[in-house]
């Protein structure tokens, strides 16, 4: 256990995505209202910690974060994110080939919860890395306005054995990634004898 941590938060504001869930659905079997493509200006922040400062007396960086944001606008800045688990790809893909929505399907879902963790997986390396293995996110919150946010949270240890661990690609832009169960991809980032990089797929689409 450690006797004490350091933390920074990085806040990127007003990213402007629309998303759907398809699994809204009303008890009398009808889509509920989220269930239809809308918008939001997401909002994330991201808190990076370390139990030892580096030679100036920082966590990491403030510039060290412009990767992120390009990863961060990748997919949520004017994109649609749908969830490759969704049964209405065939319809969607249609939309993605007239040129109606320049879309990005995510592995398992795109609520703030799932969007969090996604970003995790693809970031946490990327910032161990870039501290000479100093430091790692131990909270993400992601908001889709001033009343609905979703957060991920992780202990400084656990997240620090993944990025030790981790033998992927990290801050990966790919169009398409296939489906997963989110219960997997916790199992994968909670227990590291489970890690297997996310399975991302090349689309031209």
């Amino acid at each position: 256990m450690y006797k004490h941590l350091f933390s920074v938060t990085k806040t990127f504001e007003a990213l402007p995505v629309a998303h759907c869930q398809f699994q809204d659905v009303n008890p009398d079997g009808s889509p509920g209202p989220c269930a239809a493509l809308h918008g939001y200006d997401r909002n994330v922040s991201i808190e990076v910690s370390c139990a030892e400062l580096d030679e100036y007396g920082w966590v990491f960086p403030f510039g060290a974060f412009k990767q992120v944001r390009a990863w961060l606008e990748y997919y949520f800045d004017h994109t649609a994110v749908f969830p490759a688990a969704d049964p209405r790809m065939p319809e969607i893909r249609k939309a993605m080939d007239a040129g109606f929505i320049d879309a990005r399907i995510l592995p398992y879902g795109v609520s703030m919860e799932m969007s969090a963790l996604f970003l995790y997986e693809n970031a946490n390396h990327y910032v161990w890395e870039n501290s000479d293995g100093r430091a790692c996110i131990t909270k993400l919150e992601f908001r889709e306005n001033h009343k609905n946010g979703g957060h991920f949270i992780i202990d400084y240890s656990k997240s620090m054995q993944n990025a030790m661990n981790f033998n992927g690609e990290q801050l990966v832009m790919k169009p398409e990634w296939e489906a997963e169960k989110p219960s997997d991809a916790i199992a994968r980032v909670m227990d590291v004898t489970l890690w297997e990089p996310s399975r991302a797929k090349s689309s031209s689409k």
